[in-house]
């Protein structure tokens, strides 16, 4: 309900505010415009406007439409003024282009809209020209939809707004950008207890609360910015009675017709009853929370866990107190958030645990009420008094009290009270009229009915079965005998149910002997009934088992006499029922087996034993049948006198079985003697061996006499007979074959290695013992166990090695990442144009590739013979506080702290190391800087120390590699030559500044000046040539590392194919590969650098000519990826040579090798004449170029896709857009992904004659 109340309140309020803001708005624009008839307010229209009456006479002009109004007034002022004073000009040209009479000047009307003020109607028309007027300047119309909108909204009147404004439930507010107050409604007074009238030009930051007047400062700059449309806040309110008033504020910017911030709309709702009320709900918690907590009995609170299928599985233990802990041993801190299971995991007992409080869940949902039972936990041993209830769905409350002690001691009550009280049968006690005066508890639980239903009311009222007619007459006379009277009743329970009891009534007298009331026990007897029932069903399904049994039964008493036999037994002998009757079993068996018989009947007469022993019958036939008896005694139920039943099973199929299994023995002993191994039988139920063949006994050393002696677990090793007892234990239980290593023990107490195998005997579908081969495998054992520990050393060998290619893989990748960072650091520094913003950006890819937080360049200099250093440039990750306008590092000295350094840079030696390390004064001046680890690396210039390049690690403590320093070193040479170039462009550009000055001040300084500018230039051509020597020293220095490795991966490689697994010889190739791909881009960053910007070596250039030298030098490459290249006629232009071959060589290599697969790659190339250039375009139908890698596609490095199987460095097309450049041109790319490529470059033909450009 609550949550359904906040929906609707917010709903009212948002409908309040856009109501407010439509008509606020619209309604002070009419006021705007009205108003500055006069001002600027027209002026700010790019078109020409002009206000119309009803005739159509002219009575406002903007600034445009005077402009323009005057230019045609100087050439025909009447015929001007008559066209536009005239109405139906406007009504016949809206929307439509007009040409004035003999000129041609053209116009067109855009509007024609209506409005009013007061009850005059007015027409705005909007016109512009449509030539090029005033300074060739163009007038259109700006904004169209703006002055749509401001039209539209000059319809809404101001009284609408206002009612609207004081009418509204909420408090509102209009202030300036300042904060102060334009207008505002009775609410917002009434909030602030003030006077309407008096809050006007009053600010508004004056009423809110000292403590939250900074509170939304951001929120504030960002609203006027416009990164905010709107935003809301909770402030506190200072009212005029100096009361504090927690407000609910919403701000919202309103604009002007030229889309500036103009004012504020406040939105206020009074918030202190809910604060009040968060208190008190606070307030509350805590009340809860120390009642929770200080209750004397124990509280649980769970969460119902449910499967899939919403089938509740588990409990979370959500809360618990600390009567509980105290009652369950248990800690808070361990149990809460767990569940039952996890509470339990070591409890054998805990899905029974888990199951029992599942139903107790399931009975509360079912019964829906709280439930009250008593529980008794085998952890503490202890009797719970519980009570469990469900607040809300899938939550649980269950309350615990320990009633241990209490039980014990109604225990002792209950060995002192009545009998009545404790009996579970029902106990009546009646006066001598039947009239009830007491029922023990039990009745209430047997029946259901509450026991004060009927005390006072007579005994034969009670719930019975009205057609079992009970005479209490005759029970009367019975017991006034003195005597105990019974009768079976039919009671009913309240549910409805009848159910059997017997009725035992007895006379009770006084201390006279005189009979004053009755005793009626009263015990269900409703499991006899069915016992009874039960029972003669049974008698008839064991009738119907004995006839339809597939084995012969015989039921004889003590004197041998056949009482009963079965279908079966008859059709076995020929006999029929008629003809066994009053015979005995000596009539029908063997003489031989007779006496046998009647000894073992003796002995089950005497022992009550189950025996089973062989007979042979006499069939009808006269022939003998041999059997399998199975005899017992038992009580038949009709004499309840002992009986003897017999189980007779044909064994005729089974002797001659059995003489067929004696032929297979003997044979497999036969056999066995044949084997070079040896062979035994051991028999489970003797414990012995039954047999084992001559290679058996003499491995053993014992002759078979002597082995069958012998219990068979001692032939085993003690270390294994264990293992040998499960195995044999599992054969036995899962009924399968086994094969099992083992030592086994000589005579001589020698041991030997030996392979069992062994599989079970059975006799009578049981196992009774197993037959098995031994195997002698000492030889292989112990050739197996040099293996396993050869096997162990190499597996330790390549684990070692496998972590230190590891290592090395992890420090060739930050090499890579390293060296690929400062390679991109340095290509934006070989650009001709160096400026702070491209350094500062190199900075930031360094920084990256280095894996550092804070990267920056401190230059030295002297002043009064002390070198100092200062800061020129940093950049430095999110989070990480500048040090650029640090004061302290303006102007710090080596002297003081820092002389070390300039030591160790002379050395040229780099600073490095972890700062808690360094000299208390270098660790105190880094320290505050939040410095944690440092490289600082020297810059020379002209082989002089000119500054420094450092690298801090301000989170981590971190010492850099050898290798990681040197490529660093080298990347400080560029940075250096980088910002040197900088500063002589910066003082190029101040000598031409000044050189001018002079120039119109003293001609005569013209030729000092020229010779300054000549050193500056000459500084700035050298420092050019140190960048494009520096790719050649970086050349090196960064080649010789990755050789080195790549050298060693190639050797390892080799030598160790055979012993490396699968997956360490992919990494070591994973390596080789990276290697290889970095010592690529090295070469192409040479390439790269070594282009030479000035324009030389141009000359006439057959472009056909040197396309087709390029195809021919790429034919080998061609042919093998069959490849077309097509291209007609090419134009002769004015181009260098050297850089149009390796142009198209690009290209059309580009095309040939990210082609599709099965697909022949196919290039055409097109030229195209424009004004003074022309226009070639290379087109492919390879892979294409995904949209998202267009934008920066010519950037170095980048391949656009960074699938590892797809060729090359990213350096060919960065080569090519420096190519084009050079030559006055520009180059694109059209691409859609997976249909192919086009690139279009044009090539100046300004640089040669332009009549020479013609077509080859």
């Amino acid at each position: 309900m609550q949550l359904n109340q906040l929906i609707f309140f917010i709903f009212i309020v948002n409908v309040l505010f856009w109501l407010f803001f439509i008509f606020f708005r619209k309604n002070r624009i009419i006021r705007s415009f009205v108003k500055n008839l006069n001002s600027h307010f027209l002026d700010d229209i790019c078109d020409c406007v002009l206000i119309v009456n009803q005739k159509g006479r002219i009575l406002k002009k903007n600034r445009q439409a005077k402009l323009f109004f005057t230019q045609f007034i100087d050439e025909d002022p009447k015929y001007t003024e008559k066209i536009f004073n005239n109405y139906h000009f406007y009504k016949n040209y809206k929307n439509k282009r007009f040409t004035l009479k003999d000129s041609s000047k053209e116009i067109l009307l855009t509007q024609e809209p209506l409005f009013f003020l007061g009850k005059r109607e007015y027409k705005i028309i909007f016109f512009k020209n449509t030539e090029k007027v005033f300074d060739n300047q163009i007038l259109l119309l700006e904004n169209e939809d703006r002055i749509k909108d401001f039209l539209q909204d000059a319809f809404f009147s101001e009284e609408s707004f206002k009612a609207v404004f004081d009418e509204a439930a909420i408090a509102i507010a209009m202030t300036d950008l300042e904060g102060k107050i334009i207008l505002a409604n009775q609410s917002f007074a009434s909030i602030l207890q003030e006077k309407r009238h008096e809050l006007q030009f009053k600010n508004f930051k004056d009423f809110v609360f000292s403590g939250d007047r900074l509170i939304d400062e951001n929120f504030y700059k960002e609203l006027l910015s416009g990164k905010k449309k709107t935003y809301q806040i909770e402030k506190r309110l200072v009212n005029h009675s100096g009361k504090i008033v927690w407000c609910h504020i919403t701000y919202s910017l309103i604009f002007n017709l030229k889309n500036q911030p103009e004012s504020i709309i406040l939105m206020i709702e009074d918030a202190t009853q809910k604060k009040e009320n968060e208190v008190l709900l606070w307030e509350n918690e805590k009340l809860y929370r120390s009642l929770f907590q200080n209750l004397f009995y124990g509280v649980a609170y769970l969460e119902i866990l449910k499967d899939e299928k919403g089938i509740p599985n588990d409990m979370r233990m959500i809360d618990v107190n600390q009567a509980f802990e105290n009652l369950t041993y248990t800690m808070r801190q361990d149990v809460i958030g767990k569940t039952l299971k996890e509470v339990l995991e070591f409890d054998p007992k805990k899905d029974e645990i888990i199951r029992f409080w599942l139903q107790i869940y399931e009975n509360i949902n079912e019964l829906k009420k709280e439930i009250e039972f008593e529980y008794f936990a085998e952890i503490t041993q202890k009797n719970y008094y519980c009570s469990a209830f469900i607040p809300q769905e899938n939550r649980m409350f269950i309350l615990i009290s320990d009633v241990s002690e209490t039980r014990k001691k109604e225990k002792e009550l209950r060995s002192l009270s009545s009998l009545i009280e404790q009996s579970f049968n029902t106990v009546i006690i009646t006066n001598i009229k039947w009239k009830i005066e007491y029922i023990n508890p039990a009745f209430e639980k047997i029946t259901g009915f509450s026991r004060r239903d009927f005390i006072g009311d007579y005994f034969y009222h009670f719930p019975s079965d009205k057609n079992i007619n009970i005479d209490y007459e005759e029970a009367v006379n019975f017991l006034m005998k003195g005597k105990t009277w019974s009768a079976e009743v039919r009671s009913l329970k309240k549910d409805g149910t009848f159910f059997w009891e017997m009725m035992y009534v007895s006379p009770l007298l006084d201390a006279d002997e005189k009979m004053i009331q009755f005793s009626i026990i009263k015990n269900d007897i409703t499991y006899k009934k069915l016992a009874e029932e039960s029972l003669r069903q049974s008698e008839e399904k064991l009738k119907k088992v004995f006839d339809t049994a597939p084995i012969g039964i015989a039921i004889l008493d003590k004197l041998g006499q056949i009482l009963k036999t079965n279908h079966f037994f008859n059709r076995m002998l020929g006999y029929r029922s008629e003809d066994l009757k009053n015979k005995y079993v000596s009539d029908i068996t063997h003489p031989e087996d007779y006496q046998k018989e009647v000894e073992l009947i003796r002995s089950l007469k005497k022992d009550n034993l189950v025996f089973q022993f062989e007979k042979r019958y006499l069939k009808k036939d006269g022939t003998y049948l041999s059997t399998l008896i199975y005899a017992n005694k038992i009580i038949y139920s009709e004499s309840l006198k002992p009986l003897y039943i017999a189980f007779i099973q044909d064994l005729t199929e089974k002797k001659k079985l059995s003489i067929r299994l004696t032929n297979y023995e003997e044979k497999f002993k036969e056999f066995s003697e044949l084997f070079p191994m040896v062979v035994f039988e051991i028999d489970f139920q003797n414990n012995k061996v039954n047999y084992v063949n001559m290679n058996g006994q003499e491995f053993f050393g014992y002759s078979f006499d002597d082995i069958v002696k012998i219990k068979p677990i001692l032939f085993v090793s003690e270390e294994d007979r264990r293992k040998i007892r499960k195995k044999i234990l599992k054969m036995c239980k899962e009924h399968f074959a086994f094969s099992e290593e083992v030592k086994m023990m000589r005579k001589n107490k020698e041991t030997a290695n030996m392979l069992l195998q062994a599989v079970p005997i059975y006799k009578e579908r049981k196992i009774q013992g197993m037959r098995g081969t031994l195997i002698d495998i000492s030889i292989q054992k112990e050739k197996q166990s040099k293996l396993e520990n050869r096997q162990i050393i190499l597996t330790e060998k390549m684990i070692h090695r496998e972590k230190e290619l590891s290592k090395t893989s992890e420090l060739l990748n930050r090499y890579e990442n390293l060296l690929k960072g400062i390679i991109e650091a340095v290509a934006d520094l070989l650009s001709p144009d160096i400026h702070r913003d491209k350094i500062t950006s190199a900075l930031k890819k360094l920084a990256f590739a280095a894996q550092v937080d804070r990267v920056y360049i401190f230059e030295n200099f002297f002043e009064n013979d002390e070198l100092f250093m200062t800061q020129r440039f940093e950049w430095c990750q999110e989070g990480i506080e500048p040090q650029i306008n640090n004061p302290l590092l303006k102007k710090l000295s080596y002297r003081e702290g820092f002389s070390r350094w300039i030591d160790l840079f002379q050395k040229n030696q780099s600073i490095q190391g972890i700062v808690k390390d360094f000299p208390e004064e270098e660790r105190k001046t880094l320290s505050e800087q939040g410095i944690s680890s440092i490289l600082a690396v020297p810059i020379y210039i002209d082989n002089k120390i000119w500054g420094f390049i450092g690298f801090d690690d301000c989170k981590n403590e971190r010492l850099w590699q050898p290798e990681e320093e040197q490529m660093l070193i080298t990347a400080a040479y560029a940075f250096g030559s980088a910002v040197n170039k900088n500063r002589i462009e910066q003082e190029l550009l101040f000598s031409y500044q000044k050189l001018e000055d002079k120039v119109a001040n003293r001609t005569e300084d013209l030729y000092e000046m020229n010779l300054l500018l000549k050193k500056k230039t000459d500084e700035l051509n050298h420092s050019n040539q140190e960048l494009t020597e520096y790719a050649s020293i970086i050349s090196h220095d960064l080649k010789q590392p990755l050789l080195t490795i790549s050298n060693y991966l190639q050797i390892l490689k080799k030598k160790m194919t055979s012993k490396l697994d699968p997956k360490t010889s992919e990494y070591i190739q994973i390596m080789i590969r990276s290697s290889i791909r970095m010592q690529n881009m090295i070469e192409d960053l040479l390439k790269y650098s070594k282009l030479d910007f000035k324009l030389k070596e141009f000359k006439l250039l057959d472009i056909g000519s040197i396309i087709e030298e390029v195809v021919m030098g790429m034919k080998p490459f061609i042919l093998d990826k069959k490849a077309l290249i097509h291209y007609e006629k090419m134009p002769v232009i004015y181009a260098d040579r050297t850089q149009m071959i390796q142009l198209f060589q690009n290209l059309i290599n580009n095309g040939i090798k990210f082609k599709k697969e099965n697909t022949d790659p196919r290039i055409e190339i097109e030229a195209k004449k424009l004004n003074h250039e022309w226009l070639f375009t290379v087109k492919d139908n390879g892979i294409g170029i995904h949209e998202k890698y267009l934008h920066d596609i010519f950037q170095i490095f980048n391949r656009g896709d960074k699938k590892d199987d797809l060729e090359g460095t990213g350096v060919g097309l960065a080569v090519c857009k420096k190519i084009v450049l050079s030559h006055k041109g520009k180059i694109w790319v059209e691409s859609i992904y997976g249909e192919g490529t086009i690139f279009h470059f044009t090539l100046s033909d300004q640089l040669g004659d332009e009549n020479e450009n013609t077509f080859s």
